[in-house]
């Protein structure tokens, strides 16, 4: 909190709060071309102090910001002071761990994964995950960060979060062994894409997927060796979803309380993954109906 305090005093003091570190409809990742500002390095790298300590909530933000760091846009300049603005109104929020209720283990690893497939400006996309120690703490690890290489399709970009928290699960199981709390069970991976549970649970390669065999073989394997089990979770109950991407308040707020704070001792559950039923041959006839509407006029 003193140092929370500390970084508002001397970048925003008297900025109003607000509910969101940054505006969900602005663009970020816009690169200057057009006139020289002061960059942002001291100010994004005392934010980048908080949010690997006790607010990971702030990721994302600080990622998305960090593109134009060395000649930032007015957007980011901006962007800056919406975060100092958030911090105003959640100074005494951050991180808290507890155990679970006393029928549960003390710690029963879990994480979950997402991704936001960027196609636009150089195509590298975010990737975002947690470790949770239990139902009841918040995240114990938790990243956000710029893919460091292209991908081509939404599925490849969720492949590589779920590769990223594989790792994290791997070394924080082998910590806690050492600690006295050996994970006996397979760690829970959630994730919201069905395609690349598919891919890296049943093994169903194709010439589609062929280019993404070597990560798919590393998730397989300690799937196989039951280091994992991997699960579906809808998109409005992945928490990690505020580690891809700037939210509107309602999900931001939802997500970052579980984020900071855990389940509250409450189950996941996610919701029943959406069937897609063909449609009736009128429903298609609408479709094509409307189309051509359409284009009829966008062509006049």
């Amino acid at each position: 909190m003193p140092f929370t305090k500390a970084v508002i005093e001397k970048l925003g003091p008297n900025l109003k709060s607000t509910n969101v570190p940054l505006n969900p409809y602005h663009d970020y990742r816009t690169k200057n071309e057009k006139e020289v500002n002061p960059p942002l390095h001291a100010e994004l790298g005392s934010l980048r102090y908080l949010a690997d300590r006790t607010k990971p909530s702030l990721q994302t933000a600080l990622s998305l910001l960090q593109t134009g760091a060395l000649n930032p846009t007015q957007v980011q300049i901006d962007g800056v002071k919406h975060v100092i603005r958030y911090l105003t109104g959640t100074i005494s929020d951050g991180l808290t761990y507890a155990r679970g209720l006393e029928t549960d283990p003390l710690v029963e690893l879990f994480g979950m994964c997402d991704a936001s497939y960027i196609p636009n400006y150089d195509s590298k996309g975010q990737l975002g995950f947690a470790l949770f120690l239990n139902l009841n703490s918040g995240a114990v690890e938790a990243k956000s960060c710029k893919d460091s290489t292209v991908s081509t399709s939404a599925t490849h970009v969720e492949l590589k979060a779920m590769y990223l928290l594989v790792l994290a699960v791997i070394w924080a199981r082998g910590f806690l062994a050492e600690l006295g709390f050996e994970q006996l069970a397979p760690t829970i991976i959630w994730t919201d894409s069905s395609s690349a549970l598919l891919l890296a649970t049943t093994f169903q390669l194709s010439s589609k997927s062929q280019h993404l065999t070597m990560r798919i073989n590393a998730i397989h394997q300690e799937v196989i060796n039951k280091v994992i089990v991997i699960k579906y979770i809808d998109t409005e109950g992945n928490v990690v979803d505020v580690l891809t991407k700037a939210l509107p308040v309602e999900s931001f707020v939802r997500h970052a309380q579980k984020l900071h704070h855990g389940f509250g001792n409450l189950p996941i559950q996610a919701k029943a993954k959406k069937v897609e039923r063909p449609l009736p041959f009128k429903a298609k006839l609408k479709k094509i109906a409307a189309a051509r509407v359409r284009t009829y006029a966008h062509s006049n």
